[in-house]
C-alpha cells in the first residue's frame, strides 16, 4: 500500500501544475485584451520575476533552517491565488505591483516542492522523484487545455477565480503533509552554501541551464500570442499546451530508471539539443498545425532537462543545503531565465513576429547545449567532494 504522504505530495504537485497552467500561459493574452502593449507585458513579467528570484533563495534558506515547518510551502501555494484576484486592474503601476507580489510566492513553488519530493524519493518509500513530479505535468496538461476552453467559452478576465480556488486547495493539502525530518544545521552553514554555489562546475551548469531555460518563456508566456498571430484558434492553444504537458508524463514516470544508468549532464545535453530542434522547426514552419505537433517534444526537452537538473543538484549539495541548492537552481534556471526570456522574447515578437521569436530561442538553446557539452567533457570527478566541502 502506498503511504498517504506520497499521494498527498502528488496531489500538491497536481494542483500546483493545474492552477499554474490554467492561468499563467494566458496572462499575456489577458493583458493584451485589457489594452496593454507587448513591451509593457514583457516589463511586467520580467520585473515581477526579478523580485521573485531575489526572494527565492530566502525561501530555500528558511526551509533548510527550519526543516520542520510547513509554512514556506503553504505560503507559496496559497498566496498567489490571492494576488491574482486583482489582475483585471487597468493601471500599469498597480498591475506591476500585483504581479510582483504574485511572483514573490509563485516563483518558489517548484523549488520548495521539489526539495520535499527529493527528500521522499528514497528506496524505502517506493517513490522516485519523477513518479511524484509527473503529477505536476498531468495537472499542467489538464489545466492548460481547460484554460483554453475556459477563455473560449467563458472569459479570459475571470481566470483568476479557478486559480484562486485551486491555490487555496493546494495550501490545505500542504497542511496535511507530515513535517520534514529535522537535521543538524552546522555552524558553517553560510560558508558551505557560498562555496557550493560558487563552484566553477556548478556555475557552468547554471550558465548552460540559463541559456536553455530562458527560451521556455517563448512557450509559457508568448506561445498564445504567437499562435494567434499565425492564425491559430483559442481552443487549439489549450490543445497545444495540453499536448506539451502530457508529453512530460513518460519522462517523469521513467526518469529515475533512465537517470540511474546515465550521467545527468548528458541527459541535460540531449534535452538542450531537443529544445534547439523544437524552436528551429517553429521558426522554419510558422503554421498552426506545426506549432501544435512540435509541442510533443516538450517532454524530451523540458521534462528530461528538469528531472536531470534536480537530480544533479541533489547529488552535489549535502542534505542540510539541499533546499537552498534547489532554490539557487530555480533562481537562475527559472527566475533569472524568466526575466531574460520575458524581455528578450517580448522584444523579438514585437520586432520580427513568431519567426524571430523562435529563431532566437533556437540560438540560445544551442549555446546552452555547448556549455553542457563542455561540462560533460570535464567529467564527473569532483562533483560530490569539491562542491560539497567548505572552503579551507
Amino acid at each position: 500500500m502506498i503511504p498517504r504522504v506520497i499521494w498527498t505530495t502528488r496531489a500538491v504537485y497536481y494542483l500546483a501544475g493545474f492552477s499554474g497552467s490554467f492561468l499563467i500561459p494566458y496572462l499575456s493574452l489577458w493583458w493584451v485584451h485589457d489594452g496593454y502593449g507587448i513591451t509593457q507585458i514583457g516589463v511586467i513579467l520580467g520585473v515581477s520575476a526579478a523580485f521573485g528570484i531575489m526572494i527565492q533563495p530566502l525561501w530555500g534558506v528558511a526551509s533548510d533552517r527550519k526543516p520542520t515547518s510547513r509554512l514556506p510551502l503553504l505560503l507559496v501555494m496559497a498566496a498567489p491565488g490571492l494576488m491574482a484576484i486583482g489582475f483585471n486592474v487597468r493601471s500599469f503601476p498597480a498591475l506591476l505591483a500585483l504581479a510582483v507580489g504574485f511572483n514573490v510566492f509563485a516563483v518558489s513553488r517548484g523549488s520548495l516542492t521539489d526539495a520535499y519530493a527529493v527528500m521522499l524519493s528514497r528506496p524505502a518509500s517506493r517513490a522516485s522523484y519523477g513518479s511524484l513530479r509527473l503529477f505536476g505535468s498531468i495537472g499542467s496538461a489538464m489545466g492548460a487545455y481547460l484554460g483554453g476552453v475556459y477563455i473560449a467559452r467563458v472569459s479570459v478576465h475571470t481566470l483568476w477565480l479557478p486559480f484562486l480556488l485551486l491555490s487555496l486547495l493546494a495550501g490545505v493539502l500542504v497542511r496535511l503533509l507530515p513535517l520534514r525530518s529535522s537535521h543538524a544545521v552546522p555552524p558553517e552553514f553560510w560558508a558551505n552554501l557560498k562555496h557550493t554555489a560558487l563552484n566553477r562546475r556548478f556555475l557552468l551548469f547554471l550558465l548552460g541551464g540559463f541559456l536553455v531555460q530562458q527560451t521556455l518563456t517563448a512557450y509559457d508566456q508568448f506561445f498564445s500570442l504567437a499562435f494567434q498571430q499565425i492564425g491559430g484558434a483559442f481552443a487549439d492553444t489549450g490543445l497545444a499546451f495540453a499536448l506539451g504537458s502530457l508529453s512530460n508524463v513518460p519522462f517523469m514516470l521513467l526518469g529515475a530508471r533512465f537517470l540511474s544508468r546515465r550521467e545527468p549532464v548528458l541527459v541535460m545535453l540531449v534535452a538542450a539539443l531537443t529544445y534547439t530542434v523544437r524552436w528551429a522547426l517553429m521558426a522554419l514552419f510558422p503554421l498552426p498545425w506545426v506549432f501544435i505537433a512540435v509541442q510533443a517534444l516538450h517532454g524530451m526537452s523540458f521534462g528530461l532537462f528538469w528531472i536531470a537538473g534536480v537530480q544533479y543538484v541533489a547529488r552535489i549539495f549535502p542534505g542540510h543545503l539541499r533546499t537552498s541548492g534547489q532554490s539557487v537552481f530555480g533562481m537562475v534556471v527559472v527566475g533569472l531565465a524568466s526575466i531574460a526570456g520575458n524581455l528578450a522574447d517580448g522584444l523579438a515578437l514585437k520586432i520580427g513576429g513568431p519567426v524571430l521569436l523562435y529563431s532566437s530561442a533556437a540560438g540560445s538553446s544551442a549555446l546552452g547545449a555547448a556549455c553542457l557539452a563542455a561540462l560533460f567533457c570535464m567529467g564527473r570527478a569532483g562533483d560530490r567532494t569539491a562542491v560539497a566541502q567548505p572552503l579551507s
